[in-house]
């Protein structure tokens, strides 16, 4: 069965880049650093944001500088590996804060739309536009554990989510029994593949997942189910996710939270489950 044509979704996104205060440390990266490569200031940040989040713990900040991160990098190898099966693993009550320039700063200077920071599932930077060139990509840039976790002011791209089970669902992001909360993140050219290839950009499944999703833009993903999202649980809470391309965006009753989302029983998993298709138009 063929992949269905992308389509791009766009939301209503107040330009509010504050970094929020954390308990714990704060990590930085950037892959520009030339100092002691130990996250401990921007001078000195890790370069590889796997070696960030390998060494956060609960309460802690990650500050990510501009750039373009690959999840296949092995800690402990100290080198890329090309594995697909790797991600970045968002760990409870960790916050991940992207948009900030080369060289780092203070919060101030913070700004995701300027200073564009990439988690990019191509590991060998050979995607194609037409989605050719993604069979080497890792299946889901990111995976999300447990409850706390923050991630904002990221673009992720170039999942390709095509392998069997859950590893067919979610290229850009897979969220499984976890809660984590999205802001101000871009999902640009994911896509899952397979029999039940769905969630180009974003699954979310298992029991207990109730993740919050706020001013998220979903640009040219691609699936066979669900371009954009899989919702299979209830009480997924998505804000200002309104579509740039809707017909008469003055029928939306309450703007401030309304996600256009059409739920229907999932035919895959059956009773209990649903799933959640947005309304848009075809370009």
């Amino acid at each position: 069965m063929p992949l269905k044509f992308p389509f791009i979704l766009s939301v209503i996104c107040p330009c509010l880049f504050n970094v929020q205060h954390v308990d714990g440390r704060v990590i930085y990266v950037d892959q520009s650093a030339t100092g002691d490569n130990d996250g401990s200031e921007w001078a000195s940040a890790f370069i590889e944001l796997q070696s960030a989040l390998a060494a956060a713990t609960g309460g802690d900040e990650v500050r990510v500088a501009e750039g373009v991160y690959l999840p296949d990098y092995d800690v402990g190898a100290q080198q890329h590996t090309g594995n697909r099966s790797l991600s970045f693993t968002l760990k409870p009550d960790v916050t991940l804060n992207g948009g900030f320039p080369s060289g780092g700063g203070a919060s101030d200077v913070r700004d995701p739309a300027l200073h564009a920071t990439v988690l990019s599932g191509d590991l060998q930077n050979d995607d194609k536009a037409d989605f050719t060139g993604m069979s080497d990509n890792a299946r889901h840039v990111i995976t999300a554990l447990g409850e706390g976790a923050v991630l904002d002011g990221f673009e992720i791209r170039g999942g390709y989510a095509d392998g069997s089970d859950l590893d067919q669902q979610g290229g850009g992001m897979l969220i499984n029994s976890a809660s984590p909360t999205i802001r101000q993140c871009v999902f640009r050219r994911n896509a899952a593949e397979g029999t039940l290839g769905a969630g180009g950009a974003i699954a979310i499944v298992g029991e207990g997942a109730n993740p919050v999703i706020t001013n998220a833009t979903f640009i040219n993903n691609v699936a066979l189910a669900q371009l954009d999202l899989r919702l299979t649980q209830l009480g997924d809470d998505l804000f200002r996710c309104v579509p740039s391309l809707a017909h008469d965006l003055s029928s939306i009753p309450d703007p401030e939270i309304a996600c256009i989302l059409t739920y229907e029983l999932d035919p895959f998993l059956g009773e209990g489950h649903l799933r959640c298709t947005m309304h848009h138009t075809e370009q």
